[in-house]
């Protein structure tokens, strides 16, 4: 990569999708172990760099059937990224782009909200492996458009998607993704940062000790209601820490300053709670949930 600002990359997927070969072709060299079948290989994270500006991390394949971890354990071993290459610029999914999308793959994007945060999809790109270099991109559009679960998770990511042939990688395709990757950091300026990731943490490891067990889509739905519940006791407890009882008139401001910081702090989240109406309305209806309280609280108190 020629770039002389950081790259953080972590790349998401499902076992036998390439995650691997995609991490060495991106990296310029053998650095992660690749499998030609899909048993799963990678079974822990693993961060590699090239010349101290670029770091990827390959992470455990999402929905793995081989029987040594469930569900939440994959969860749990792929939010090990964040630990391993903390504000990292971009999450590239990995698709395989020569099969039917499974019934698991379409749950990618609400399994990343469990384990990152909805903040994560702002840096989402979609890589189509497994794409021969004959197919142009008029068939690729035509094939993939025809299908509702790939259109639709290509458009929760911001339409960013890219293809590429592990086994022949050509320089453009490759070239897409690096683009692409500082397309969602600015160049590296930005990165992605939740404040609440050990919320979510808690609640998985809590999944793990009860045995919440099931089916994938289940799991998901509960594990998603879950957080949802506990990012906002948590949310509701630092507004009332921050705020503190002598500063009721303010509980909203601080609110704001609070749904802001869950989204990541920055320029670039007080932007997203401007432009985007539906951010904007649960920070509010929080913040101002939260000041009702505060101010309810003092007046029964005198």
């Amino acid at each position: 990569m020629s770039a002389n600002y950081e790259r953080k990359i972590v790349i998401v997927g499902k076992t036998g999708n390439g995650k691997s070969s995609l991490g060495n072709v991106l990296l310029g060299r053998r650095a992660f172990d690749e499998a030609r079948s899909f048993n799963a290989i990678t079974k822990e994270c693993k961060v590699e760099t090239d010349k101290g500006n670029v770091s990827i991390v390959d992470t455990p394949g999402l929905f793995d059937s081989d029987g040594e971890k469930n569900f939440v354990m994959q969860a749990l071993e792929v939010q090990k990224a964040i630990k391993l290459c903390p504000n990292p610029h971009a999450f590239l999914i990995v698709l395989n782009g020569s099969t039917r999308l499974t019934q698991e793959e379409l749950s990618t994007i609400d399994v990343l909200r469990i384990i990152f945060g909805e903040q994560c999809l702002t840096r989402a790109i979609i890589v189509l492996t497994h794409i021969e270099n004959n197919e142009d991109e008029t068939q690729l559009r035509g094939r993939f458009g025809k299908s509702d679960g790939m259109s639709n998770l290509i458009k929760q990511c911001g339409n960013r998607f890219a293809r590429i042939d592990n086994r022949e990688p050509k320089p453009e395709h490759k070239e897409r993704i690096n683009s692409l990757v500082d397309q969602v950091s600015r160049a590296g300026k930005v990165s992605f940062k939740n404040e609440f990731l050990y919320v979510r943490e808690q609640v998985l490891q809590k999944a793990l000790k009860t045995h919440d067990s099931g089916k994938v889509h289940e799991q998901i739905k509960r594990l998603s209601e879950q957080i949802k519940h506990a990012e906002e006791e948590e949310f509701n407890r630092k507004c009332w820490k921050a705020a503190g009882v002598g500063a009721a008139a303010g509980a909203g401001a601080v609110c704001v300053v609070a749904g802001i910081a869950y989204l990541g702090g920055g320029s670039e989240a007080v932007a997203t709670v401007v432009t985007n109406p539906e951010t904007a309305q649960v920070v509010i209806e929080k913040s101002v949930n939260v000041a009702t309280g505060m101010i309810g609280f003092i007046s029964s108190a005198h």
